[in-house]
């Protein structure tokens, strides 16, 4: 757990971890049970990016709750709250990008409220993609503490067709599609999009005298 490799940078989500913890453990008992998850919304599991958005906090308030609650009942010392933060790092890592995910979803809400309108609902779409895409990857959490309603494999699957459906949203209707006018909100550049490695990287430097890279 202790490694950080290309992307999966596993040491920086324990630091954010650790972070939040402190933040409470003076608040948090042994025994303190977590919150629960909130209530779903009255048509269940959708792409409501505010939902999304309270279930990434629900999230990292369980987490939290539940290893400030051990470190608590470990007590002191390195055989104590050390050995228990080091016996639960996967949960610490599970609470890192928890924090992460409550960080970019409230920015993109932000940005969708703050941009200009006509851009307003392919932002909103974006925090609601990238919402569900964080709630995928913590399906396994989330259906073992019931947020997603009593039958966790319906909910589950519930959240993927809500997650198929906003990408397709997002990507449709060819040169109108949502997903182009967030590029251009964007500011990119012309000659950047249209460049060799946005679409090939071994076409970079052909045409002006340099070999192709291999």
């Amino acid at each position: 757990m202790d490694v950080t490799f290309e992307g999966d940078n596993t040491v920086l989500m324990a630091t954010v971890a650790r972070a939040v913890v402190d933040g409470r453990r003076g608040a948090v008992s042994p025994g303190t049970p977590p919150p629960p998850p909130p209530p779903l919304p009255p048509g269940g599991v959708c792409a409501d990016p505010a939902w999304l958005l309270a279930l990434a906090r629900w999230r990292e308030d369980a987490l939290a709750t539940e290893l400030a609650a051990a470190l608590a009942a470990a007590g002191p010392g390195r055989g104590g709250a050390a050995a228990a933060w080091d016996s639960r790092l996967d949960r610490a890592v599970e609470l890192g990008r928890a924090r992460a995910d409550v960080e970019t979803i409230a920015a993109l809400l932000a940005a969708a409220s703050a941009c200009p309108p006509d851009a307003r609902p392919a932002m909103a779409a974006l925090a609601s993609a990238h919402g569900l895409a964080r709630a995928e990857r913590a399906g396994a959490v989330l259906v073992a503490a019931g947020a997603l309603g009593p039958d966790g494999a319906a909910g589950l699957a519930q959240l993927r067709a809500a997650a198929n459906a906003v990408y397709h949203a997002l990507t449709a209707g060819g040169k109108a599609s949502p997903a182009l006018k967030l590029v251009d909100g964007w500011g990119i550049p012309d000659h950047l999009i249209g460049a060799p490695i946005a679409f090939d990287w071994r076409k970079i430097g052909e045409g002006e005298g340099e070999a192709p890279l291999k």
